[in-house]
């Protein structure tokens, strides 16, 4: 054997470098890989399965269950268990530091329960580092067997609101204090508020939170959460509308989320974002800012703009990564309103945040993009990698402003650019101009362009220009909700044409390869 392979920590790195199922051969090579490599197989586990697959063969049994409109295979005893049948199942749970306990759910509920009989000990897992827990709900309150003093995320699916609320996440605040991650699943169509009360209790008695999220929050809550020293990724589902005496608090403790990165949350409106992030006490290094917006009225330009000039003044050095999306809700005379479309000025503070690597502006009726704010965006943000600006709805009426020839300044500035989606103006090209598109400007980062519910008209002179701009791009599609594109003159045909184009792009791909394969050759054999 060579030196190298008696060192322990070199074993461990190739162990961790290596996948299935050539992990389970070098488990079997020898005893010098067999620990390492048993530790990497079994330390990410989903479900239980491969768990009771250690137990004797005459103990289990497959059954079909179902539940709702869906059937599964499920496993369960066939008889009883007993402590020394489980030698072999503790052994290797000792190894399991994540657990996924999710849908569709491959165990029987019943399982659960005999193994909190037969168990000699608990926990089951005494070395497990994050547990998703969304079990049947029989099981729900089985959580002890799995969970011992190591434990540090969680992530909960509170099917069982008042049993969550009320009893499992008191359990985890009194039990298991240095929990850095918490994450919470959204609730549905719980009528009695008093459980949320419960929850909010049992997260203002967490003192060590690093990564929390939320499907809502109360105004405590929040003051709790802005003095955590650690506290650096909040998602909150429903963000509040913070009451005057709150945000007093806020601004009289003083300094707050000092160690917050990144923040997203769904909120009514732009407006009280912007309330919340315009506090003076609010900590303004964010790096990743994600806002969802669901209201029944639009959000005027203003509001857009003002919540784009707050982030541009708290993070405008520290910002990498934004989104802004919107749901609307549709009033009943104004379905296809181009009227309500966000002029492209309100989101020209943002131009002030040089060190975004990814944006996603996708907001109701769209924005009125054109090509000199692509030109803008280009210069402004050359570190893009990923870039949407479409909207969640189409206008029938509205024509983009964007051209083809609009997209050389991407190719020009934004050379890590790999993903781009935005409407587009293709009918205008010329397929009979000559010359190179751009100048011989390209950019070999581009994979994938999304042209959402773009008009087209000659797919080969497109394809011809784009395979020119962006050489390796890959994937070409236009994306739309049928419904709402029912609308729109000629869908189906734009449709059909952006097929074609994505199809010419790859035949004009695999060619250019293949010549430079050529050229490569003929250099070779000229060389000797």
């Amino acid at each position: 054997m060579h030196r190298a392979l008696r060192i322990p920590e070199v074993v461990e790195l190739i162990c961790a470098a290596t996948e299935f199922p050539a992990l389970a051969a070098l488990a079997r090579t020898c005893q010098s890989f067999q620990l390492p490599a048993l530790a990497v197989l079994w330390a990410t586990q989903k479900q239980l399965t491969s768990l009771l697959k250690c137990l004797p063969s005459d103990a289990l049994e497959e059954a079909q269950e179902t539940v709702g409109a869906t059937t599964n295979t499920v496993i369960r005893f066939r008889r009883p268990i007993t402590s020394s049948d489980l030698s072999r199942l503790v052994l290797h749970a000792e190894k399991v530091k994540n657990l996924y306990i999710e849908k569709p759910h491959s165990v029987h509920w019943t399982v659960y329960v005999a193994l909190s009989f037969a168990l000699p000990a608990l926990p089951l897992f005494p070395n497990l580092r994050h547990l998703t827990w969304k079990p049947p709900e029989e099981a729900y309150s089985h959580i002890r067997m799995f969970v011992g003093q190591k434990l540090r995320s969680v992530t909960l699916d509170p099917e069982l609101p008042q049993l969550f609320g009320f009893h499992l996440l008191p359990y985890l605040r009194d039990f298991h204090p240095d929990l850095l991650c918490v994450e919470i699943g959204p609730i549905y169509f719980v009528q009695d508020p008093s459980w949320k009360e419960a929850m909010y209790s049992a997260i203002r008695g967490m003192n060590r939170l690093q990564d929390l999220k939320l499907p809502s929050l109360d105004g405590p809550t929040m003051l709790h959460l802005a003095q955590l020293p650690h506290l650096s990724h909040l998602e909150v589902s429903s963000f509040p509308q913070l009451p005057d005496d709150i945000q007093a608090q806020l601004a009289a403790a003083g300094p707050a989320f000092t160690s917050l990165h990144k923040f997203t949350t769904f909120s009514d409106s732009p407006a009280s974002i912007s309330n919340f992030l315009s506090m003076d006490a609010v900590a303004d290094a964010l790096t990743e800012l994600i806002l969802g917006f669901a209201s029944d009225s639009y959000a005027k330009p203003e509001e857009w703009q003002t919540l784009s000039t707050i982030i541009a003044r708290k993070s405008s050095q520290t910002l990498q990564g934004l989104a802004f999306t919107e749901r609307f809700v549709y009033e009943d005379d104004a379905p296809d309103d181009p009227s309500r479309m966000i002029r492209q000025e309100s989101f020209h503070p943002l131009l002030a945040c040089p060190n975004l690597t990814a944006v996603i502006l996708q907001i109701g009726y769209g924005i009125t993009i054109d090509d000199d704010f692509i030109r803008k965006i280009s210069e402004a943000w050359p570190r893009l990698q990923i870039l949407n600006i479409s909207p969640k709805f189409h206008c029938s009426q509205y024509v983009p402003r964007t051209t083809l020839p609009g997209l050389i300044p991407l190719a020009q500035h934004c050379r890590s650019l790999t993903s781009l989606t935005i409407t587009l103006d293709a009918t205008a090209l010329d397929p009979h101009a000559k010359g190179k598109p751009g100048n011989g400007i390209s950019s070999e980062s581009l994979c994938e362009l999304n042209v959402a519910e773009s008009p087209i008209s000659s797919p080969a002179a497109v394809a011809s220009f784009l395979s020119a701009i962006f050489p390796k791009l890959e994937r070409v599609v236009s994306r739309g909700d049928e419904e709402r594109n029912e609308m729109i003159p000629n869908w189906e045909e734009y449709v059909e044409r952006w097929d074609s184009v994505g199809g010419l792009v790859q035949v004009i791909a695999a060619a250019r390869a293949q010549e430079h394969c050529i050229q490569t050759l003929g250099s070779a054999m000229d060389t000797e």
